[in-house]
């Protein structure tokens, strides 16, 4: 038995010891859709690799072993370590089964979210009158550069339209709200896709369907959820052909489907095996944090793609999170991140999101925030937390304040 066969039976065997233990319907939990994650966008590609072989594209055995053993070895490790410590503290994990979710109703939150969802397609539709739409084989090179000083505005846009969209969804109510629920769906995902980022579009849709089925009160099983993140999958492989151009769609779009998954792979064993010394210390992290301010507009994906003289349209390199260990910390950055990301995206449901009762809102914030970390896959942790969470936070905090505000303006 090949180690890739084996690697993929603890793979399959810890999806179902982690369904047992949370309930692989939980995806408010942030480690489950982590899981998932690091299935699809990192691990599968590896079981694949020689199809590759021959091409500019071929990875060395040895890496992708390695890469295989870190990724399955952490995921298991991490898990063995959540049941440990919750056993030994008594802490009770809520699945999604077990959770009361509240329907809220809240007018409040249903104009709120109206507004700033028609917030984000304003500053979507300024963001694309600056720059344009393109479409075609240069598409990928256009939406990089039209970035280059519009980033902020970009981010703001996708945020107020996912949050908005969301708010709207969980306290819809009545068959008007529900109609402009529905309208307001249909402008976000389309301003989403015009964006030419597809990631967010993806996110939005998954979070979207999935929060749809919990709030439907009805017991949703497992195969429909897998529906949802596979079609979701499918859907995110053919806009990448949309929009580089219409011709052979259908067959283009299978090419594709294997080169997903398999491009983060194949980016973590280049790094692997040209980036050897000079490691970071830390400093990707610092770098992250000075281009979420107007003194750097490179990110650091976009700097390790010059620094490697990698060479593709499109933006940064996706240097994943096992990457990201290895350029800030060696090889024992490589080996431990592979602990650490999953684990810290249980204490996130832990000591956030693990409840017994929750309002719809509640619930509809939580999965839109678990799915915002998860791309950390490809990309590392603190862009997610930057450049998703926060803003979403932030729209959340100050929409909430607001509430408790009204009351105290109508009696002065």
């Amino acid at each position: 038995m090949s180690l890739e066969l084996v690697l993929l039976c603890i793979y399959v065997a810890l999806f179902f010891v982690v369904h047992k233990e949370f309930d692989l319907r939980s995806i408010h939990n942030p480690f489950v859709v982590f899981l998932f994650f690091s299935f699809l966008f990192l691990f599968v590609g590896g079981l694949y690799s020689n199809i590759y072989d021959g091409t500019p594209y071929e990875i060395f055995d040895d890496n992708a072993n390695i890469i295989m053993v870190v990724v399955v070895g952490g995921m298991l490790s991490s898990f063995l370590a959540m049941l440990i410590i919750s056993r030994l503290v008594g802490y009770r994990h809520y699945k999604i089964s077990q959770m009361r979710i509240a329907p809220e109703r809240s007018g409040y939150f249903f104009v709120s979210g109206f507004l700033v969802s028609l917030l984000g397609v304003f500053l979507g539709i300024l963001y694309m009158s600056k720059v344009g739409v393109h479409f075609g084989e240069d598409a990928d090179f256009y939406r990089v550069e039209n970035k280059r000083g519009n980033g902020k505005l970009v981010i703001a846009a996708i945020n107020f339209m996912q949050v908005g969209a969301m708010l709207m969804l969980c306290n819809a109510s009545g068959v008007l709200r529900k109609a402009v629920t529905i309208v307001i769906f249909f402008v976000v995902a389309i301003s989403l896709f015009f964006f030419g980022n597809r990631l967010p579009l993806l996110l939005f849709l998954i979070s979207y369907f999935l929060v749809s089925s919990m709030l439907s009160g009805k017991e949703v099983p497992l195969r429909n959820y897998i529906l949802i993140a596979v079609s979701a999958f499918v859907i995110f492989v053919l806009i990448g052909t949309l929009r580089k151009g219409l011709d052979d769609i259908l067959e283009v779009s299978l090419l594709r489907l294997p080169w997903r998954p398999y491009v983060n792979f194949y980016n973590l064993d280049y790094i692997l095996s040209y980036y050897s010394s000079n490691y970071l210390l830390g400093y990707g992290y610092i770098h992250d944090l000075l281009a979420a301010t107007p003194l750097l507009d490179e990110n650091f994906g976009q700097w390790l793609k010059g620094l490697l003289r990698m060479r593709f349209d499109g933006g940064s390199v996706t240097y994943t999170y096992l990457g990201e260990g290895y350029v800030n910390f060696g090889r024992l950055g490589f080996y431990v991140y592979g602990f650490i990301y999953p684990f810290i995206m249980y204490l996130v449901y832990l000591f956030f999101f693990n409840k017994s009762s929750v309002s719809s809102t509640e619930a509809g914030m939580y999965v839109l925030m678990s799915m915002s970390l998860n791309p950390s896959v490809s990309s590392g942790l603190l862009p997610c937390v930057l450049y998703n969470v926060f803003p979403q936070v932030l729209i959340i905090v100050v929409l909430v304040g607001g509430k408790r505000l009204v009351p105290l303006l109508r009696r002065s």
